[in-house]
């Protein structure tokens, strides 16, 4: 007997009619036995699957998705579900769709039904949002089919909202059944889910809620650690504890990683962001305040930093950065940014969109990156002074100040390189503009008579002002050559881009 002849009739002794047609919200609105089924289905479909037999269900049909947020895990294996079945995918795209035009999600609803089966949604980014936009759709289809509109009535499965990631929980769930051997098996074992840093501003809280409401009803000791604030959803905390009375289980709530390690079976590491924060948010994109999602995001940033235990100074950070540039090649290995913001005169650019272009063969690391932006800021000087050139203005030293040269020695080696000169920078050279203007202003003030501003400069202010001269090294002048070169060309993507978008 198969593998998969055996799985279907275990199949036929669970209670499963209700199923039949039914959305998949969350998977706590499912009976033990519904779980069990749609295991139980994975695993002939495994088994099939291994056997090289096919999988088909469906001749023909049209599975739709609809990805309000990016996807990547998610929507290729929806689509490859979908393929093993049967059925051909069609992703809906809200911004290339009537949606954008102003279609409401009833008459959206009901017209990619008319020759669907299964829908797919996910919306996961606005608390109290993602699963009401769920329920309002697949309401539009019911009403629809009810109404004669639609021949038939497609099934939702929710790829992920703001309360529950069902399909990602239901497939690590599965997974650890098979790794320790059954569901008899897991009575006992203790599962951390535990908050993690992440470079990012903060992802949806329907992970961690997903896990803790799902891996609950196994009799599985259950924790959930994360720091001061990062609390999830109370009522989805009550789902986990009311799941693990029921089985015998545990769940509990600590606030460090070390407590939540100490004899776990599962580590299941995800970040997430506060639930105060996810509100906010919502509230920030239904306000339409892009400054205040930017501001946000940034505080979020600063405090999962903090959090895994580095407090970040920008200028520490910058200054390593800079430092690191000088391990980058000297051509910068064929890494090119173009800084435009607003335009750039001596390029003759009244506009301007920032971009970083390389080939498949450029090295791009951290310090060709970081040496490729500092040349960046130097490559329209460069470009003006070779005018100059040609005009007969020839110069003898330039003086480095601003920003760039707070960290010693970086930027004004890669000036000197540019401009074929030596460059001098005071201790006072990081100071930049508003240091030069507190300085006219002091000159205003105090200046002598007759006293010309450049010997008030030379004889009062800079006078024992410690200084560093760097003359320009040939391989860096050889290095930044070949980088204006590939910047010149580059010019022309950016005229494209500045032209067309």
């Amino acid at each position: 007997m198969s593998k998969t002849i055996e799985l279907a009739r275990h199949l036929e002794t669970l209670h499963i009619n209700d199923m039949y047609k039914t959305d998949f919200y969350w998977t706590w609105d499912k009976t033990d036995e519904e779980l069990e089924a749609i295991f139980t289905v994975a695993d002939a479909l495994r088994d099939l699957r291994e056997r090289n037999k096919s999988t088909r269900i469906f001749d023909s049909g049209l599975g739709i998705s609809i990805f309000r947020d990016n996807s990547t895990r998610t929507r290729f294996s929806f689509a490859s579900a979908c393929n093993l079945l049967g059925l051909e995918v069609q992703d809906l795209d809200e911004k290339k769709s009537q949606i954008a035009h102003g279609e409401t999600v009833r008459e959206t609803a009901n017209m990619v039904s008319f020759m669907a089966d299964v829908i797919g949604i996910r919306d996961d980014m606005f608390i109290g949002e993602g699963h009401k936009y769920q329920k309002t759709f697949m309401d539009a289809v019911k009403e629809g089919y009810r109404d004669g509109i639609l021949e038939q009535q497609p099934t939702l499965v929710n790829l992920q909202c703001d309360v529950d990631h069902p399909t990602q929980c239901m497939a690590d769930m599965l997974h650890v059944i098979h790794y320790f051997g059954g569901v008899e098996n897991l009575k006992g074992k203790k599962i951390a889910m535990t908050w993690a840093y992440s470079p990012s501003y903060g992802k949806p809280l329907s992970v961690p809620q997903g896990v803790i409401g799902l891996m609950s009803r196994f009799g599985m000791d259950v924790v959930l650690a994360h720091p001061e604030g990062y609390e999830v959803m109370p009522e989805v905390e009550e789902i986990a504890k009311k799941n693990a009375a029921a089985t015998g289980g545990s769940y509990k709530k600590v606030s460090t990683m070390e407590e939540a390690f100490d004899g776990a079976d599962i580590v299941y590491p995800k970040s997430w962001a506060p639930f105060a924060a996810m509100e906010k948010r919502t509230n920030l994109y239904a306000e339409g305040d892009s400054e205040g999602i930017k501001a946000l995001e940034k505080e979020l940033l600063a405090q999962n930093a903090e959090l895994c235990g580095a407090k970040v100074n920008k200028g520490e950070l910058f200054t390593k950065l800079f430092n690191l540039s000088l391990q980058g090649a000297p051509d910068c290995g064929g890494v090119i940014p173009v800084n435009y913001y607003s335009g750039e005169g001596v390029t003759h650019f009244d506009a301007g969109r920032p971009m970083l272009l390389r080939g498949p063969e450029s090295d791009f690391s951290l310090a060709n990156l970081m040496r490729a932006n500092i040349y960046s800021a130097f490559a329209t000087l460069a470009i003006g002074l070779d005018i100059l050139n040609e005009e007969h203005v020839a110069l003898d030293t330039l003086l480095g100040h601003g920003g760039l040269f707070k960290t010693p020695g970086v930027a004004q080696r890669y000036l000197a390189a540019a401009a074929h000169t030596a460059v001098t920078c005071t201790e006072t050279a990081g100071e930049g503009g508003p240091y030069g203007m507190a300085l006219l202003a002091a000159y205003r003030v105090e200046h002598a008579d007759g006293e010309t501003l450049a010997n008030y400069l030379q004889n009062r202010v800079f006078a024992g002002a410690a200084s560093t001269t760097l003359n320009p090294d040939a391989a860096d002048e050889a290095g930044f050559a070949a980088f204006l070169k590939e910047y010149k060309k580059a010019l022309c993507a950016e005229r494209t881009a500045v032209e067309t978008m």
